[in-house]
């Protein structure tokens, strides 16, 4: 029987360390989870050091880690990753490990304290995102908002796929199943995280414009869950992780739909990936992401040979834009043409189409 373990993080305050003072939090977390898991396990800065890892819990400069006071104090959280590989060594293949914030009388209280089904709402995160390895989406911020940009150029690899891919919440959930994969993940998080020029707070070159605060060990995760998908490490889904938790509240959990706007930044991929995103032969409907063009047409490869492709454009459009399209296809090609001008100019919108099979159309063809 699989079993699902619990693992989280307090500081002690001085003279274990300088951190905030969240002992007060540890009985209160272990009253309301409790019940949920077959075993819970806690560190703290002293456990770790008194570990031999006291690069992960170190002091480092606070700079641009601005919205939590304190956190540079204890290691700019790179023992998240830590933690979570120490307590899966222990545990048997295809066990759960859950980490959470343990900070259940902060700010974050309601959502912290929130276990209600919590196994339940385990096992729909890994099934919807198909991995061994979850974390949510957080909302509609980007990483160039929280993360330094010389991890993005290095880490990143200055892929513009990096830059737009969206905010991940480490700290609301993390759900790990022991694999091959999950381990893999871990283990590369773990070693970004004491990279001193990606952990610390010091700032390494011009931030990128619209850049917010760094969140130190969560905009490293997000760099190479977005490698990960750019590369398609392990099968990784492109809508990973699809999920997101409204209010913060994990009992209040919301499916993107994978037609969704919210993923224009898979637009950033290059198109021989994006067509790759799209084969699967189990699908009658398809999102063409056609992109921005700048001639007045654009060749793109279909998932499908003779597939049917509708003019109408499937991204939002604003009440100013007056692009009108034509379609053309053979075989596996479309070409899509702006006919609304004379000017052989392009578009600058970031066009999305809908496909259908040729089987699809014929059946309901026949239904009519």
């Amino acid at each position: 029987m699989v079993k699902y373990n619990l693992v989280f993080f307090y500081s002690e305050g001085p003279p274990n360390d300088n951190g905030q003072n969240l002992s007060h939090n540890k009985d209160k977390l272990l009253e309301i989870a409790g019940p949920h898991f077959d075993h819970i396990s806690w560190y703290t800065p002293k456990i770790l050091r008194e570990m031999g890892y006291e690069d992960y819990v170190k002091e480092r400069p606070k700079g641009l880690v601005t919205k939590n006071k304190k956190m540079s104090l204890i290691g700019n959280c790179a023992w998240r990753p830590l933690i979570m590989l120490l307590e899966l060594s222990k545990m048997e293949e295809g066990d759960i490990l859950i980490y959470r914030d343990s900070n259940i009388s902060g700010y974050r209280k309601n959502a912290l304290s929130c276990y209600e089904n919590i196994r339940n709402v385990v096992d729909q995160c890994l099934t919807l995102s198909e991995f061994d390895f979850f974390v949510p989406f957080e909302g509609k911020r980007k990483l160039f908002q929280h993360t330094k940009t010389n991890v993005l150029r290095e880490l990143g690899e200055n892929h513009p796929f990096s830059y737009d891919f969206p905010n991940l919440f480490s700290g609301l959930l993390t759900i790990a199943r022991k694999s091959i994969v999950s381990i893999d993940f871990l283990n590369e998080w773990k070693t970004a995280c004491i990279k001193e020029e990606w952990i610390d707070g010091k700032k390494y070159g011009e931030l990128c414009k619209g850049f917010k605060w760094q969140c130190p060990e969560q905009s490293i995760m997000g760099v190479i869950i977005a490698n990960w998908i750019r590369k398609k490490k392990h099968n990784i889904s492109p809508y990973y992780p699809n999920v997101k938790f409204n209010g913060a509240m994990i009992k209040n959990m919301s499916v993107i739909n994978k037609y969704s706007n919210w993923y224009q930044y898979l637009n950033n991929l290059n198109e021989d990936q994006k067509t790759e995103l799209l084969k699967d032969n189990n699908k009658k409907e398809f999102n063409i992401i056609v992109g921005k063009s700048k001639n007045n047409n654009k060749v793109i490869t279909l998932p499908q040979q003779n597939m049917f492709v509708s003019n109408i454009p499937v991204n939002k459009q604003q009440r100013c834009w007056k692009d009108k399209f034509k379609i053309s296809v053979n075989e596996d090609k479309l070409t899509v043409t702006r006919i609304d001008n004379n000017n052989n100019c392009g578009w600058g919108q970031k066009l999305v189409l809908r496909a259908y099979t040729y089987e699809y159309v014929i059946d309901r063809l026949n239904c009519n």
